[in-house]
């Protein structure tokens, strides 16, 4: 599935952040992170997209989900750089 496919199933999120640390490297991709409910960080469901290959050509390569608990210290810096207030970055 393309990243676009994908984005267009998930298109009822109420944020999503791509979490791309340094550029984009085709080989190890980047993670997209959907987050649908509740707006409450604590009860928001949350989907993960990894994504790889070439910028204008990525494919999904795994779907996963992330327990509330370890979305604001597994993603805080990705979450607050797409523009979402969350404490526990430091950069």
């Amino acid at each position: 599935m393309t990243l676009q496919e994908a984005e267009a199933l998930l298109s009822d999120a109420w944020h999503h952040a791509v979490c791309r640390y340094g550029s984009y490297d085709p080989e190890r991709g980047e993670s997209h992170v959907f987050l649908f409910g509740s707006r409450g960080l604590d009860k928001t469901g949350i989907v993960i997209l990894r994504v790889k290959g070439p910028i204008d050509d990525r494919i999904v390569s795994s779907v996963g989900f992330v327990d509330n608990y370890r979305l604001v210290p597994s993603y805080s810096c990705c979450l607050r750089r797409s523009g979402l207030q969350v404490d526990g970055c430091e950069s």
